[in-house]
């Protein structure tokens, strides 16, 4: 009786499931009209069009005397309308299917309807007049590589849209240089933005993940990560060579696989959370002056190999794999915790650093005064480093005098 039932309940389903297809041609358009509900445009039919194509809200049903509203434009449907100038989208349209229209390459704009929920994989691909695009709060899905190789396109507004996760829908945009993301955003994952012109973004507060090669190859020149809660930066800034200040997250947990190699950046703080810096994520960056490691042990930033699920067993440190291979060290200070020097110094994989230095909690250099710095007269000055000076002091700057740290107002 069971075996009966299930069967019973598979073909009713089954059923359900089997939408009734009328294809009709109305006017210009290849139309599916299912279950008399609905219309999805299948085809554009005409040959030659380079006018403003209108896309219909909806197309009247002879046979069934009743007016059926668009809802969908289906995969190919104007594929390879070269010489379309423009095209206006009506409200009510909810899904534009795969390859809708690739390769349209005469218009420059898009303005999306407010109705509308998803695009398609290569939806708008080699669209290559197109300049800008603006989202509206209703998308929930965008398909892989919806706007490959727009060539032209410069400005995208994600800020209405309410999606979460953002994966490489662009690729082959090399002037893109103004990008508004969703302020809702969590996630950007493969290579969203890589090799784009993009100089500077905004990062919203809620993004806790940035995935592999995200920004590789843009000329930004400073990136606010204070805010990701995330656990790993990867490839993320490979190559920005113009990139010179980072503001740094304190609970980031993988630094790797060479996510700022090629850099220019000055300064860089390793938050006490990092445990993984292996892949040389700090590989080839000339500029270094100051690295601020707040793990105490150099051991356990190189002592676990992580799986996909971040799943970790303990490794023996390796010298191939060093951080900073490739970069100038000569003029960088590595400040590590308190008592903690002489572990960097002979660690295999730090102790190429020829100054290390120890600071305190705060990140603040520790100052070891010594006699001679507490009797060498009234007058006697040394910089943070114990060094007697004699040259005007800057406003602000801290100094040592008779064993004390004192700061020049």
């Amino acid at each position: 009786m069971k075996r009966i039932f299930l069967s019973l309940s598979i073909l009713l389903i089954n059923i359900a499931a089997s939408a009734h297809t009328d294809t009709l041609t109305i006017g210009d358009f290849v139309v599916d009209v299912i279950d008399n509900e609905y219309a999805e445009i299948t085809k554009f039919t005409k040959k030659n069009f380079s006018e403003t194509l209108e896309i219909p809200d909806s197309f009247y049903i002879e046979s069934s005397d009743k007016t059926i509203p668009v809802k969908k434009i289906g995969v190919g449907a104007f594929k390879k309308c070269y010489d379309i100038s423009d095209i206006v989208f009506k409200e009510g349209l909810e899904e534009i299917g795969e390859d809708a229209f690739l390769n349209c390459r005469g218009f420059s704009s898009l303005r999306l309807p407010s109705s509308l929920k998803v695009i398609g994989r290569h939806a708008f691909s080699e669209c290559r007049s197109m300049t800008s695009i603006s989202f509206p709060d209703s998308i929930e899905e965008i398909g892989f590589g919806a706007f490959y190789n727009c060539a032209k396109l410069k400005s995208v507004d994600m800020s209405n849209m309410e999606i979460t996760s953002l994966q490489a829908i662009f690729g082959g945009v090399t002037y893109l240089d103004d990008v508004i993301l969703p302020h809702n955003l969590e996630a950007l994952t493969g290579p969203v933005f890589a090799n784009m012109n993009i100089s500077e973004i905004t990062l919203p507060e809620t993004l806790k993940e940035l995935d592999k090669n995200v920004f590789e190859g843009n000329p930004l020149r400073k990136v606010d990560l204070s805010n990701i809660s995330g656990l790993a930066l990867n490839k993320t800034f490979l190559n920005c060579d113009q990139l010179t200040e980072v503001i740094w997250p304190d609970s980031i947990r993988y630094i790797i696989n060479h996510a700022f190699e090629g850099t220019a950046i000055t300064d860089i703080v390793i938050n006490k959370h990092v445990f993984d810096m292996l892949g040389n994520p700090f590989s080839n960056i000339q500029t270094l002056r100051s690295v601020k490691c707040f793990v105490a042990d150099p051991m356990n930033l190189m002592a676990f190999d992580c799986g996909p699920d971040y799943e970790c067993t303990k490794r023996e440190p390796r010298e191939e794999s060093f951080s900073f291979a490739g970069s100038d060290l000569s003029k960088c200070v590595l400040w590590v915790p308190e008592g903690s020097a002489e572990l960097y110094r002979n660690f295999p994989m730090w102790c190429d650093f020829p100054d290390i230095r120890e600071m305190d909690a705060a990140g603040m250099p520790l100052i070891k005064a010594d006699e001679s710095m507490a009797t060498n007269g009234n007058n006697a000055i040394y910089d943070l480093q114990g060094r007697q000076i004699s040259t005007p002091l800057r406003p602000g700057q801290l100094y040592i005098t008779r064993g004390k740290v004192r700061i020049n107002r």
